[in-house]
């Protein structure tokens, strides 16, 4: 199962298929939570690189909770990709639900076999904690999400944009959350105040002569 979340196309699971084809539904993917599943859950399938058969093309979804019977949750239809590609789809668990197992049976594959293999498998909760402050401000948790995700990208040949967007961003999420004062700041402040990067955009830890940039502003020295 290692090989269902290393990101790699080329190695892959596969499900046992030395005694012949068997049923479609017949094989399924347990997956525990470290707490519960509930609401709206996204699902990713990487297809395999270097095969053209068996390749998942949708899911029976059931729910349970430990000691007790699976029950349906959802169908869930893959759309097709190309090799190596991802195909996503989404479920939603009904309300007032919620099941720390979710088992996904392959109901149908490219070849409609019974058996079948996946290079990736990830899941993903799309639904937050109402009592949570990121629920009741969404588009600004969205907005430094993606600061964020960008920011994690550009580790090594950040620019003075980069810095400026996670900024924003931040400065957003703040006022989205107490108007007012905002809340204590989370390490992005420090990166701002204290960070410098050359004009390249790479961060400088021995400062000599020349021009650098510090919080946003071009300092010569």
């Amino acid at each position: 199962m290692d090989n269902l979340v290393d990101d790699n196309a080329y190695t892959y699971y596969h499900t046992v298929w030395q005694n012949g084809d068997v049923a479609p539904g017949t094989h399924y993917l347990d997956v525990t939570a470290n707490d519960k599943f509930e609401g709206i859950v996204k699902v990713y399938v990487t297809r395999r690189y270097d095969a053209d058969n068996d390749h998942v093309k949708a899911f029976a979804i059931a729910g349970a909770n430990d000691g007790s019977e699976f029950e349906k949750v959802a169908d869930v239809e893959l759309p097709n990709a190309v090799k190596a590609g991802k195909a996503e789809a989404e479920f939603t668990i009904a309300e007032g639900k919620s099941y720390s197992k979710l088992r996904f049976t392959v109901t149908s594959t490219t070849l409609e076999r019974g058996y079948w293999h996946m290079a990736e498998f990830q899941l993903r909760p799309m639904t937050l904690n109402a009592d949570c402050k990121n629920a009741t401000y969404p588009e600004a948790f969205a907005a430094i999400t993606k600061a964020l995700e960008e920011a994690n990208k550009a580790v090594g040949s950040v620019s003075v944009e980069d810095i400026a967007a996670l900024q924003n961003a931040y400065d957003e999420y703040k006022k989205a959350i107490n108007p007012e004062t905002g809340i204590d700041a989370i390490g992005v402040e420090r990166l701002r105040n204290n960070a410098v990067y050359d004009l390249q955009g790479r961060r400088v830890q021995n400062i000599g002569k020349g021009v650098y940039i510090v919080d946003g502003k071009k300092i010569v020295r």
